[in-house]
């Protein structure tokens, strides 16, 4: 302590951001850091302007250790006369290395260097303290954060929070994290309080919702008592206010901004397509990231600041936005308003792109409220709308006091502004093709995994070509029947038609025939998508043409043949009742229609005989909370739940339980979002069990009648969820772990993943 009050004495009246302190020595005086970038080593640099030689009394007489060059320190480059908050990054470039504290650093190391860092060039004389004189104003914020990220310079700020760039220590990725205070204010009202709270939920809700190469990222959030912390993808060239400034005049050539005005639009159109309206579109906040593309840069831009943004299905009634970019109805706020706003926005900001300036102003003669009420936008400057009169005649169509006037933003981009430009076509065509390279490395990626599917049922996993195929099938004994008209192969189907489709899958599987071919075609459909083990449902059920067991025996007959053609793919079979080549057995169905204290005494017989079990847990909110907690308690190691999805804190005991055995569950995210049962991907319980480190496995439930696959699915994962290829790998290992194979199975399909995953990840 008393070294580092010298220390601080000791610089107190010098201009340096930081300094390297000599740890044994009170006489030598602590090397200061000024510039940018500064190196150290035995010798002069000459490519630089600051640096410093150590000497022998630096270093005890070591010299010949140090090599010429020996580490620089590094911070990105100053601008303005903005404080530079950047990270200081140790390079090190001698031959003998460095410690940093205690991690020995070899040539060609780099690290993220943290105030009252030690580092130590050779033996234990040569210590030198790193100390950071800047304020950095992280007072409050998490040690779990502080140790995992550094927060550098403010780049934003409004209202009640701020936008910070921060850095991963280890992976030195940049982002941008927006902080957001989730303390009271003394001036605020409980409901004010209240409302800020939901709000900023709301905002991260949107986020997750959105992924678009125009639509700033969302990487994750952290809740604190005082903080709200969400990290985004950093835009490494500012605002869209920023490129106008660089341009003569504040003008953008009308080819560039056409560019820049594309994007923006695809952007918001993937916005308003989820039915989110933004309500804050103007150039600030419209962020920008270079990309090369071949042997130029280009700029790829992208909406952010969701700080607004609301589902435009809501009532939308408060008055909020830029004031130069307001629509006349939010202005005067007579009522509801429209995800129409928006529209009026964006041409604001088309205007302002353009011209450099606002489509309305005090400064134009009349009050700006009265220009806005009749739309009278300033086209005064003849001299640059006369050069570009579709751009002017394309804003007068979105700038419209009627918001039903207004175009779309699909219509929009229809305009022969943006569709007669082929060189347009052509830039937009080399940009994306650069973004969607990712995409499709991870869609491959996904498609090649080896998975493994834990709950689907036999008739919801019927497709549409399998539909076709029973109905050919039917017609054999019955010409007169004609194929339901919802078995299209359309690409979406409404809640009421997909249980529609069940009952006719029910009704076409009503032979031994029937169940053969269904069975077939499944296995079939789940190999081609390079499943190698999954458990297929189905109750047992006697129809006018067989009994319950020429049904099951249809099933398992079909699963041994098919094991012949598909010897790649393991099929475990889950009826409601034990029978040779079962091995487990399940409980589903209409919760209201039984309990399971009915069936408990089969359920505790099919244990003691070794039967897997697996149960629908809390799937609807018609499972009562004694018949959860029931099931629950019931749960052996080993045994897994369907859905899971009304198990929470309200049911104290069930959810303790739940955690307490690390029961596995199973994870039907499309089938919950169309089923309704969780409001969307977004607000699926899955985020809560990953963040929480819960044992959980994805699967379809009704992949025929639902539209996805296991692909899909896991597609989804990643994008709501962040995911990349190594968690997804390790889903398809836990999920053969919480499987009802045997242990060589197991084994098998691990050494299988394992791999694969040494082929595509190293």
């Amino acid at each position: 302590m008393e070294f580092e009050q010298n220390i601080t004495n000791s610089f107190q009246d010098t201009k340096g951001w930081a300094y390297l302190c000599p740890m044994f020595s009170d006489s030598l005086d602590p090397i200061k850091l000024v510039g940018d970038i500064s190196f150290y080593g035995r010798g002069s640099h000459e490519s630089v302007t600051e640096g410093f030689i150590f000497t022998a009394e630096h270093l005890k007489r070591h010299l010949e250790v140090i090599s010429r060059n020996h580490f620089w320190i590094q911070r990105e480059r100053s601008s303005g006369n903005e404080i530079n908050l950047s990270p200081a990054v140790l390079h090190v470039t001698g031959a003998n290395g460095l410690h940093l504290n205690f991690e020995k650093l070899s040539k060609g190391s780099c690290r993220i260097l943290k105030d009252r860092d030690v580092i130590k060039l050779f033996l234990d004389f040569s210590l030198f303290i790193f100390m950071d004189r800047r304020n950095f104003e992280t007072n409050g914020y998490p040690e779990l954060l502080l140790d995992k990220y550094y927060f550098g310079s403010i780049i934003g700020s409004g209202g009640q929070s701020s936008v910070r760039a921060a850095y991963d220590k280890k992976a030195s990725t940049k982002f941008a994290v927006k902080v957001l205070s989730r303390v009271k204010n003394d001036w605020e009202s409980e409901y004010g309080f209240f409302k800020r709270i939901q709000h900023m939920n709301d905002e991260v809700r949107v986020m997750r919702t959105l992924n678009n190469p125009n639509v700033i990222k969302y990487v994750a959030d952290f809740v604190h008592n005082k903080y709200l912390f969400i990290f985004m993808e950093y835009a490494d060239c500012g605002s869209l206010l920023d490129l106008i400034n660089e341009y003569p005049n504040n003008l953008i050539p009308e080819s560039n901004a056409k560019f820049f005005l594309a994007q923006i639009c695809k952007g918001l159109s993937k916005v308003h397509q989820l039915k989110i309206a933004h309500r804050d579109i103007k150039v600030e906040n419209i962020f920008i990231k270079s990309l090369r593309v071949d042997s130029k840069i280009e700029l790829l831009l992208k909406i952010g600041d969701f700080g607004f943004a609301r589902p435009s299905d809501e009532t939308l009634l408060t008055q909020l936005g830029t004031k130069f970019y307001l629509p006349p109805e939010i202005m005067d706020l007579n009522g509801e308003y429209t995800i129409k706003a928006d529209i009026w926005s964006l041409g604001c900001l088309f205007f302002s792109c353009l011209a450099g300036s606002y489509p309305f102003h005090d400064e134009y003669g009349t009050f700006m409220r009265e220009q806005i009420r009749t739309a009278n936008i300033n086209f005064s400057n003849t001299n640059l709308w006369g050069k570009i009169p579709l751009a002017k005649d394309l804003i007068k169509n979105i700038i419209q006091v009627d918001p039903e006037s207004r175009p779309t933003v699909d219509e929009i981009l229809n305009n022969i502004w943006f569709t007669g430009d082929c060189n347009l076509r052509c830039r937009l065509q080399q940009l994306y093709q650069l973004i969607v390279k990712d995409y499709i490395e991870m869609e491959n990626f996904i498609k090649e995994l080896p998975k493994i599917e834990l709950h689907c049922h036999l008739n919801g996993s019927l497709s549409d070509e399998t539909l076709c195929k029973l109905v050919e099938l039917k017609q054999e004994s019955n010409p007169d029947f004609e194929k339901p008209e919802i078995i299209n192969y359309s690409k979406f189907r409404s809640l009421a038609e997909c249980f529609e489709v069940f009952k006719i899958a029910h009704d076409l599987v009503d032979t031994i025939e029937a169940v053969k071919l269904a069975t077939k075609c499944v296995i079939d459909e789940f190999s081609k998508e390079n499943v190698i083990y999954f458990e297929l449902r189905s109750t047992p059920r006697k129809t006018p043409n067989m009994t319950k067991l020429e049904y099951l025996h249809a099933i398992i007959d079909t699963i041994i043949t098919c094991q012949q053609s598909h010897p790649k793919i393991g099929v475990k079979f889950i009826p409601s009742l034990g029978q040779h080549f079962l091995w487990c057995i399940d409980l589903n169905g209409d919760p209201t229609k039984g309990k399971f204290q009915d069936y408990q005494e089969i359920f505790q017989q099919a244990r003691t005989e070794g039967f897997g079990i697996t149960l629908h847990c809390g799937e609807s909110e018609t499972h009562d909370d004694e018949e959860v907690l029931n099931m629950l308690k019931f749960m052996m190691p080993g045994d897994r739940i369907g859905h899971g999805t009304f198990i929470d804190e309200s049911n104290l005991e069930a959810w303790k339980i739940l955690l307490m055995k690390q029961i596995p569950i199973e994870i039907c995210l499309t089938s919950n979002v169309l089923c309704k049962t969780v409001p969307s991907y977004d607000d699926h319980h899955m985020g809560k069990f990953l963040k929480m480190n819960h044992p959980i496995v994805i699967c379809t439930d009704d992949y025929g009648v639902f539209k996805t696959n296991l692909t899909n699915e896991l597609r989804i994962c990643s994008e709501t969820f962040g995911l990349d290829k190594e968690n997804l790998i390790d889903l398809s290992l836990n999920a053969v772990s919480y499987s009802f194979a045997n242990k060589k199975e197991k084994q098998e399909m691990k050494e299988e993943i394992e791999n694969f995953k040494k082929n595509k990840m190293f």
